[in-house]
């Protein structure tokens, strides 16, 4: 485990946000007064390019800051998935990336700001080299997957997408595993979470000769239901924002995010809840802000979510806070 090296140490007295070095070895750990932080990353060279992460950031107060670099180069692609909390990063570049859509992002610095919205955080990160990706697609690399590989090391490139709620569960449910082969299942979880964010990319370099419009709306719906706050706007209402029948809307919807438009508006209110959840604010009042119409339905579509009531799923994470 190495700490930052000397030209990126800071004075304790110095204002946030602190550095965190990521080693040739992929482990680093950060104690400094009240922020408490660690990564681990698999080794690429053992599993033919492709490694995850494990990353926990804890300071008291939410919008904390820290900056991570790291003595790798940019040859790879990879996304970043918050298991609990939330983030919004800043690559080298300007380029902003949130954690409720971090998509696919190949850097073009090995260095990126982060801005945590709760006091506990936890994230999961698969990144897989280009040598490595382009020999999964072998002669036919899609243009769009081309285009990205060719720019590297030229600058930065992102593709904000929401991760389709079937694959966070999937990837949640590996990690809850604690039976000899978990480590394999995890491997096949952030492979299936990689594969998604690689074929999005190439779709929308497919779709865009034939329904560019109808493809940016779905982009546009999901921000517009990430601004909206606690309650996002239903279908019709996004369709007759965006100008596009329901239909349309829904199926390019469906095309890039993998779930339907009632789906990605679940699954935003779900990860507001549980950001409201470590807060410490009462299951009935986050019930109410987010549009349920009782406490019971509300509980019922968080278990559905992540295979544990409102108020178990707090005490676990408290206790692995602890």
């Amino acid at each position: 485990m190495e700490d930052s090296p000397p030209d990126r140490q800071q004075d304790a007295a110095t204002p946030l946000p602190r550095g965190l070095y990521i080693g040739d070895n992929g482990q680093a750990t950060l104690r400094q007064g009240d922020i408490d932080m660690a990564f681990s990353q698999t080794d690429p060279d053992d599993h033919g390019g492709l490694c995850w992460s494990l990353s926990h950031f804890h300071a008291p107060g939410s919008g904390r800051e820290l900056e991570v670099g790291g003595s790798r180069g940019t040859d790879y692609v990879f996304t970043q998935i918050p298991l609990a909390g939330g983030f919004e990063a800043e690559m080298t570049c300007g380029t902003r990336v949130t954690g409720a859509r971090a998509g696919l992002i190949s850097p073009g610095a090995p260095l990126m700001h982060f801005r945590f919205h709760a006091s506990e955080n936890r994230g999961f990160g698969v990144e897989a080299s280009l040598d490595a990706v382009e020999r999964w697609f072998g002669k036919d690399v899609p243009p769009a997957i081309r285009a990205m590989l060719d720019n590297a090391g030229r600058g930065s490139f992102h593709q904000p997408v929401a991760l389709p709620d079937y694959l966070l569960q999937t990837l949640k449910a590996a990690l809850a595993n604690t039976r000899p082969l978990r480590d394999r299942l995890v491997e096949s979880a952030a492979l299936l979470v990689l594969s998604h964010q690689l074929e999005v990319q190439a779709e929308e370099g497919a779709l865009a000769g034939t329904v560019p419009a109808e493809i940016r709306a779905a982009h546009e719906a999901q921000a517009l239901m990430e601004a909206a706050g606690a309650q996002p706007p239903g279908p019709a209402a996004l369709a007759a924002m965006l100008g596009l029948p329901v239909r349309r809307l829904a199926q390019a919807y469906r095309e890039v995010y993998g779930q339907s438009l009632l789906q990605g508006a679940e699954q935003l209110r779900l990860v507001r809840a549980q950001d409201a959840l470590l807060e410490g604010q009462a299951i009935k009042t986050i019930a109410a802000d987010l549009g349920y119409s009782s406490v019971s339905n509300f509980t019922s579509a968080f278990r559905r979510r992540t295979g544990l009531p409102p108020r178990r799923w707090r005490e676990l994470q408290a206790r692995g806070a602890r």
